[in-house]
């Protein structure tokens, strides 16, 4: 029942680093955030958009894989 608060705390280091090395990209959001942040790290912009999108509620595998990119995301900025 706490996976939300996981992703959300994944998320929030992410966005950190992101304010750190890459503050333009961390000023936009939506469709524009997910195009700078893949053009960055050279990833598809929809593997880029799925991490940054919460996983459906109860959905383990999901959590999980978000989880994971947002941290291999993290460690490549």
């Amino acid at each position: 029942g706490h996976g939300t608060r996981l992703y959300d705390a994944v998320f929030a280091l992410f966005l950190h680093r992101l304010r750190l090395r890459a503050p333009v990209a961390a000023a936009l959001d939506g469709a524009p955030r997910d195009q700078a942040i893949a053009e960055l790290l050279k990833w598809p912009q929809g593997r880029v958009a799925s991490a940054l999108t919460p996983p459906p509620p109860h959905d383990s595998s999901a959590l999980r894989e978000r989880i994971r990119l947002l941290l291999q995301m993290r460690s490549l900025l």
